[in-house]
């Protein structure tokens, strides 16, 4: 698919043109935060997805370099990541099609030995984020960016992922989904840090363990 035909902002159609090894297939409007091209890598030889995250003026200069360095079993493997343009980055990841974790939980009822050892994969990757030289906290950590894999979880959607500042162990507020922000990203000095995340990650325990939440 030519990405001229597309509703790619141009500095991103331009910046894109400058790596060839992507072959576009599909693309789609993933809505305010950015878009996603499905495509094949012909280096990797590998069917991918390339996700293109719109960041605004927030700063965003190391986080995409960082995170395409993390192997971790329970974070969606990064092939490549950088800034494209003025105020966007782009993260290549394996196309994944088994779906994510709200779907897997309106689909399957999930045995306490299955709920328990997925929570502790969430905190796996969680630490794997957080540990130096890392120092990253996710922000959005909800089960529409977890992705199921023969019943493990891999942790996805990197977005709105911010370093730690090590003076002040603080990131920006994010303002994404309401349902999971957790205390102290609300109000005039709203802020994130490690312990944002564990938050989210216990309400999504959970709701792994048969709890609801009101939507």
């Amino acid at each position: 698919m030519p990405l001229d035909n597309s509703d790619l902002p141009d500095d991103v159609k331009s910046a894109l043109k400058q790596f060839p090894e992507f072959e576009i297939a599909a693309f789609n409007d993933s809505g305010a935060n950015g878009y996603v091209l499905i495509g094949r890598h012909t280096v990797l030889q590998k069917k991918v997805a390339i996700k293109i995250y719109f960041h605004g003026e927030n700063d965003i200069d190391q986080e995409p370099a960082i995170i395409a360095k993390i192997n971790h079993e329970n974070v969606l493997k990064v092939y490549d990541a950088r800034k494209v343009g003025r105020d966007s980055s782009y993260f290549v990841t394996p196309a994944a099609s088994d779906g994510d974790l709200s779907q897997y939980l309106d689909s399957f009822d999930v045995s306490l030995p299955v709920a328990h050892k997925m929570l502790c994969q969430l905190l796996s990757g969680i630490a794997a984020l957080h540990t130096e030289p890392n120092l990253l906290v996710h922000r959005d950590l909800k089960p529409e960016n977890l992705l199921v894999h023969n019943d493990s979880i891999l942790i996805a959607d990197f977005g709105s992922v911010r370093r730690i500042d090590r003076k002040t162990g603080a990131a920006p507020a994010s303002k994404h989904s309401i349902l999971y922000r957790p205390p102290e990203a609300i109000g005039e000095n709203a802020f994130f840090n490690f312990s944002s995340d564990i938050y989210q990650a216990g309400i999504i325990g959970f709701l792994l363990f048969g709890g609801e939440v009101v939507k």
